[in-house]
């Protein structure tokens, strides 16, 4: 989507939304943005025929690609492959009845959309030949008329039937007199309608040449009578007289397709070349975008925003937005536009300084490089200020003031006392003393003498950005790392966060009561209200963390500006959301879209805005300066109306009805939804929540769709609300009912079928049971044997380690002690039996350390269990011929002591399986330790076994100890092996 920004700027803002209500006032100046949308933005097609906005909210399109229905961010199309009842996808004309219905006028075939019903087919022919209408009229009794090729149908309980025109003088004093009836231009006649009757009225063969295409009283009930014609322009019958408008007169063609009026009462003349609307004395045509010969309109109408849509023949469609901002750029007169410093003079000028390009002078509606940039050194302008004895001071790299912009003034320097440093902030206390905010901290000018603050005197950094003077005389000065006060010359840091480094602070805003706010760069709002602070950021609505501008507008609003765009904030909720007694802020925004030539403000310089005595605030910006008329600013946005769109169950469509009935076996429901806001529809938010299972909303953000699957049987309430830029969330969402259809086994009578059964198969049941328990204590006994079978045989492994290991180590210690004792007197052999008896003790050593370690191991007792574990497969991969590879993550404290041997020795016998049984190449251990989770993986690619097959693998010993541990554990152990393909065992245990 493409907008461009039309300003016409020759002289002061016009008050009021209304484009032509601006106009008739004769200004030329007026502010609006234009949207573009074409097949790119999704259109089917890019002939809009007619436009037409329902009572709903939506706006409707007439295409030669079908039916469109718009929400401001989706289009929706209805077309011979989704619409049964229509034959043709070239719809001409579109129309809103009084009950709901809208009507579609197609090539083949008229067509009836009831509220919430199936669409119907009307054909309407003459002479065997079908026909469109080409004018749609309902009167006061909801009775519906139709022109159809120079005939006139009226609406009938069996359709539509071809009425006869009566020329009846009786007849026509009645219809005059009916204030029910409706009129019918047809051909060069006027036609009035009375109950089920047609008259005519008039007959302007002689003022026309043409066909009369549309009609319109205006205003209603004046006796000033408009006509509309296809070649001779518009004729007016006022006061017993015609007059012609042509394109002399002010029209936009003399080809007129039809007459509109908006919501100001306004009236709007269509024709092919263009809009023109009446000033109540001739035509004012209206040009919402450059010329352009291949634009045609074919159509206009109005929405509740007070936005126009315009129709075009081969170029989509057009929104036309009044806006409160224009900006000030290259076109009124700026060359260098990056704006820092704004400052309105006394006599109205506006004095503008640029990023090295000097000063602007801003007087009626243009833009002049001032003289007084002669006379500079330099023309980085950072600060301008205009003193109360009319004294103008220029901050660049250089102090200056003068008098008169004319003249060169005084340039201060080391002999004042102010060194050259960058000046980025100017400001006047009420004493008349001058305080000037530069890079190397803060100078006052009294007496003609320069006095430093800096931060050998307290200042939190010497970079200095804003000042205010507060109501008791203290200068408040902001430096881009910190707040200070200074006070009867003494700095004072004031803290406006606990951690971290302080805050650039760039703006500040003092209410009546004292209550100072502070903008920052990246910080947010801060409220300094006695010593205590609040902060408010984005999170709880603030439209951007940098705030480098702070402007009340009088009204009870303040306007910021950021690196995002200008945005205002109601003071009541601010206050609301620093007190505590709300959580959030709505924030109205204003950017590009809104005619803003770019959105970033530039800040960190003072003075930084100002807003004028017509309530028009200029801000600084990247690219020229915004202006922004709070006086036409109303009222923050009322939250958008909420529409449920589209209903989907797996493949199907579902009607869109208050309420949907599903089969659980198909539970699955998607559903659409949108929010009918046209301004700013890229900025809605939704949130959806669904009673009876969401305990709270779900935030969609933008999303327009929710997903459910596989809701269980029940009934539930979807609700749907959206907020828009700068409203609250909608009080009143959308919402339907969805029931889940139980299956027949979850219904009331098949309960009490089952429970009688239940009833019947007791005694069996209980037998059933019992055999089962006693089916599970005979596996349990089997188990418990097999347990003390395996313990019996580790004790019988340890009692042959004691005596064919450490009993022979200590028998042969014996036999050397005694053969030494028996041969004292030879030293040299008593030595060798010593020496001898030394082996067999460290062997004896050894073995008992062995033992010990199967019984408990040492690096579990001293070093914990990651050390245990990486001591076993350290071990492993030193003392087997396989490829080891292991990861463990710290464990240490994660267990119990106890829990610990049984989980180090689950990872032991699944690696002793490996050892003995899996023939594997290549192995790993892998323990992974999260939150509150310890899983552990042991891998081979062995010969791996069947585990549902292989009865003696699955239920070895090996494993249900392995099992029966984990389950003391309070975990899972799941074995995955396949034959020829290895073996994985997954232990999962919760902490």
């Amino acid at each position: 989507m493409k907008y461009v920004l039309i300003a016409c700027m020759a002289g002061a803002f016009i008050v009021g939304w209304s484009i032509p209500a601006v106009f008739g006032q004769g200004a030329a100046a007026n502010t609006y943005v234009v949207a573009h949308r074409t097949m790119q933005d999704g259109l089917p097609q890019s002939s809009v025929n007619d436009l037409l906005h329902t009572d709903d909210g939506f706006l409707w399109l007439a295409t030669f690609g079908g039916l469109v229905r718009y929400d401001g961010a989706t289009f929706t199309t209805f077309d011979r492959s989704n619409t049964p009842c229509m034959r043709s996808d070239r719809v001409l004309l579109l129309y809103g009845a009084q009950n709901g219905t809208l009507w579609a006028s197609t090539e083949d075939g008229f067509l009836e959309f009831p509220p919430g019903g199936d669409c119907r087919l009307h054909v309407l022919t003459l002479d065997g030949q079908v026909y469109a209408p080409m004018r749609i009229l309902e009167d006061r009794t909801g009775r519906m008329w139709l022109s159809v090729n120079g005939h006139v149908f009226m609406r009938s309980a069996g359709g539509f039937e071809q009425m006869e025109v009566s020329d009846d003088a009786a007849l026509r004093r009645a219809a005059l007199a009916d204030t029910n009836g409706v009129w019918i231009s047809h051909m060069k006649e006027l036609l009035r309608t009375h109950g089920t009757q047609v008259v005519r009225v008039l007959d302007l063969s002689e003022q026309v040449n043409e066909f009369i295409v549309d009609f319109r009283e205006h205003p209603a009930g004046s006796g000033s009578y408009f006509f509309a014609t296809s070649g001779d322009g518009v004729l007016l019958y006022r006061n017993g007289g015609y007059t012609r408008f042509g394109t002399a007169q002010g029209l936009a063609s003399r080809y007129t397709w039809k007459f509109e009026n908006d919501r100001s009462g306004t009236l709007w003349a269509v024709s092919y070349d263009g809009l023109s609307w009446w000033n109540g004395t001739g035509f004012t045509r209206f040009d919402p975008v450059e010329s352009n010969a291949d634009l045609q309109i074919t159509s206009l109408t109005e929405d509740e925003e007070g936005h126009l849509w315009i129709g075009t023949t081969n170029q989509g469609f057009i929104q036309v937005r009044p806006t409160i901002v224009r900006s000030i750029t290259r076109e009124q007169g700026i060359t260098r536009d990056q704006m820092l410093s704004l400052t309105r003079l006394r006599d109205g000028t506006g004095l503008f300084s640029t990023n090295c390009g000097g000063l602007y002078e801003w007087r009626n509606g243009r833009a002049t490089a001032s003289t007084f940039n002669r006379y500079m050194a330099n023309l980085c302008v950072w600060s301008v200020f205009q003193d109360s004895k009319n004294r103008i001071w220029v901050g660049s790299r250089l102090l200056y003031v003068t008098e008169d912009l004319n003249r060169p003034g005084h340039r201060f320097g080391e002999a004042e006392g102010l060194p050259e440093t960058d000046v980025f902030a100017i400001t006047e206390d009420r004493e008349g003393r001058m305080w000037i905010g530069t890079f190397l901290g803060v100078f006052r000018y009294e007496n003609g003498r320069f006095d430093r603050f800096s931060m050998d005197d307290g200042l939190s950094y010497n970079d200095t950005r804003a000042f205010h003077e507060d109501r008791q005389g203290r200068m408040w000065v902001g430096t881009s790392a910190g707040l200070n006060v200074i006070e009867q010359d003494r700095v004072r840091q004031i803290p406006l966060t606990r951690e971290g480094p302080q805050p650039y602070v760039r703006s500040f805003h003092e209410e009546p009561d004292g209550t100072l706010w502070v903008g920052t760069y990246g910080n947010g709002l801060f409220r300094i209200r006695g010593e205590a602070v609040v902060n408010i950021r984005r999170s709880q609505g603030l439209f951007d963390d940098i705030v480098s501008h702070l402007i009340p507008d009088g009204v009870g609003y303040l306007w910021m500006g950021s690196n995002r765009g200008i945005a205002r904030v109601a003071m009541d909720e601010l206050h609301a959301v620093a007190d505590g007694t709300a959580t959030e802020l709505r924030a109205q925004s204003f950017a590009t879209a809104d005619g803003m030539a770019v959105a970033e403000t530039n800040g960190g310089f003072q003075p930084n805005a100002y807003i004028d005595p017509q309530g028009l605030i200029h801000f600084p910006t990247v690219r020229g300066v915004a202006v922004v008329d709070t006086r036409r600013a109303g009222d923050l946005p009322q939250p958008p109306p909420v529409r449920i769109t589209r209903l989907v169950s797996g493949q199907d469509e579902l009607p869109l009805t208050a309420g949907i009935s599903l089969p659980y076996t198909r539970a699955f429901l998607e559903i659409h939804y949108a929010a009918l806001a046209f301004r700013d529809a890229d900025q809605v938010r939704f949130r959806y929540m669904l009673e009876g299972i969401d305990a709270g909303w779900h935030d969609a953000g933008d999303r327009r769709s929710a997903l459910f699957t596989r809701l269980p049987p029940g009934t539930y309430t979807f609700l749907v609300s959206a907020k828009s830029n700068g409203s609250t969330w909608n009080p009143e969402p959308a919402r339907f009912s969805i029931t889940v259809v139980p299956p027949f086994w979850q219904t009331i009578g098949f309960r009490l079928l089952v429970f009688a059964a239940l009833l019947a198969a007791g005694f069996t049941t209980y037998t059933i049971r019992v055999r089962a328990l006693t089916k599970a204590n005979e596996l349990q006994r089997k188990f418990t044997e097999q347990v003390i079978a395996g313990q019996e045989q580790e004790r019988r492994r340890i009692a042959s380690d004691l005596h064919d290991g450490l009993g022979q180590q200590i028998m042969v210690i014996k036999n050397r002690a005694e053969a030494a004792k028996n041969d004292l007197s030879n030293p040299d052999a008593t030595g060798r039996q010593l020496d001898a008896i030394l082996d067999s003790a460290m062997d004896s050593i050894r073995d008992v350390r062995t033992i010990s370690h199967n019984l408990r191991p040492m690096h579990l007792e001293k070093f914990g269990l990651t050390e245990a574990l990486e001591s076993m497969c350290d071990d492993l991969r030193r003392t087997t011929t396989l490829d080891w590879s292991h990861h463990i993550d710290p464990l240490d404290g994660v267990l119990t002591p106890n829990d610990e041997i049984h989980f180090y020795r689950v990872i032991q016998e699944a690696t002793r399986n490996i050892l003995k049984h899996a023939r594997a190449g290549s192995a790993s251990v892998m323990v992974r330790r999260t939150a509150n989770r310890v899983e552990a993986t042991i891998w081979d690619d062995g010969v791996g076994f069947e585990p549902g097959r292989d009865h003696e693998a699955s239920t070895g010993l090996g494993f249900t100890g392995m099992r029966e541990r984990v389950g003391y554990l309070g975990g899972s152990l799941d074995i995955r092996s396949t034959p020829g393909e290895g073996t994985t065992l997954r232990i999962l245990l919760t902490t």
